[in-house]
């Protein structure tokens, strides 16, 4: 029974070409999902096999039928893509994920992560996911050689949501889109009566519920979970040798904070000489990066920026230009650079300090004279 739920699975979500050209690479995907209901929510992974090619760029464009799928995220989370010429992004109103990066020191494998994308499925009706022609790999060669980039298309069925057979609910974990820093989750469905089940909870999309119908209990219990997305899956029992999907529950936790790497400031490529170029690279290879903040000096306001550089000028308070990483689950991570140049903070309030005083001085020195 568990081999013919993968075979399920794999039929459904799990799209590899029976057919491979020589010196081709494959684009495929991988979900929890076997069936889809009109309102859901359900995570897309996104991998290539590179076929024994050494790879070092992907540029892809996909196109999603947004009649019934609506995307609600593309993140660079989970990619094995760490330089990014455009982060992955999406257009509803198109119906398009377009994304452009590399890896410098090139990759290789069957099973390489590139993008992690979330769809709600919007109302009833044939759902179709396809590649665009353009979408291409290039070689780690030295020359960026092209390689053909092949994927089959992925069309499934989404269902109406009054035929959804079960509903589970997590008090720590409301929201399935949502990212969590907390790693005890607690998982409730209320069972049917008389209905026998089966579930499973794990981070391995391959990991189905066995055929062997298991105690219910008034919630489920897992602490201390490790980064990463998890899921609930729930079978029912419909006859003595037929099992159905009754429902999937995701639970997505991420706990590290964020990475800065080599911030810098240098000087400005323009020739400015009032300004310097902040560089850094932000990564997050859980939930993927919400945004950065940077804020000039001590008195600056924060600027939220999606871009890892920007001109700085000498901060007129202070000389700190401080770096915030934030991704999806809230974490954070700063660093702190120094100006060349800028006035500290504690000569600024010396200065500002003797000024007083020596104003202070004065005017009491000149009203000594005129009482005189």
């Amino acid at each position: 029974m568990k081999f013919f739920r993968s075979i399920i699975l794999f039929s459904t979500f799990y799209f590899l070409l029976s057919y491979i050209p020589a010196h081709a690479a494959t684009l495929y995907v991988q979900s929890a999902q076997q069936v889809v209901y009109a309102g859901q929510t359900f995570v897309v992974d996104w991998f290539i096999d590179t076929q024994g090619e050494i790879l070092n760029a992907v540029d892809l464009k996909l196109h999603f039928t947004p009649e019934t799928l609506e995307a609600t995220e593309a993140s660079s989370g989970n990619s094995l893509v760490t330089l990014w010429v455009q982060q992955p992004v999406f257009s509803n109103a198109d119906g398009t994920i377009t994304l452009t990066g590399g890896v410098p020191a090139g990759f290789t494998g069957e099973h390489v992560p590139v993008v992690r994308t979330v769809f709600r499925a919007k109302s009833p009706g044939q759902a179709r996911i396809t590649m665009d022609e353009a979408s291409q790999v290039l070689r780690n060669d030295g020359t960026g050689s092209p390689v053909q980039l092949v994927f089959q298309v992925v069309s499934f069925p989404v269902l109406d949501a009054s035929l959804q057979p079960m509903v589970i609910t997590s008090p720590t974990h409301p929201d399935q889109d949502d990212w969590s820093t907390t790693n005890r989750a607690v998982i409730r469905f209320e069972p049917a009566p008389g209905e026998k089940y089966s579930y499973s909870f794990s981070s391995n999309l391959d990991s189905i519920p066995d055929t062997v119908v298991d105690e219910i209990r008034p919630e489920y219990v897992y602490e201390n979970l490790p980064d990463g997305i998890y899921y609930f899956k729930l079978n029912s029992l419909l006859n003595a040798e037929s099992w159905q999907e009754a429902a999937v529950f995701r639970v997505q936790i991420d706990r590290t904070r964020p990475e800065i790497l080599s911030p810098a400031l240098v000087d400005d490529p323009a020739g400015s000489r009032s300004a310097k170029l902040l560089t850094f690279l932000s990564l997050d290879k859980t939930s993927g990066m919400l945004h950065n903040r940077i804020r000039v000096g001590t008195l600056g306001t924060w600027q939220i920026t999606s871009q890892s550089y920007g001109r700085i000028s000498r901060p007129f308070v202070g000389d700190t230009i401080a770096i915030e990483a934030i991704d999806r689950a809230g974490n954070t991570r700063r660093v702190i650079l120094r100006y060349p140049g800028g006035i500290p903070l504690s000569q600024f309030l010396l200065v500002v300090l003797v000024l007083i005083i020596g104003g202070t001085a004065f005017y009491y020195h000149r009203r000594r004279k005129k009482i005189k």
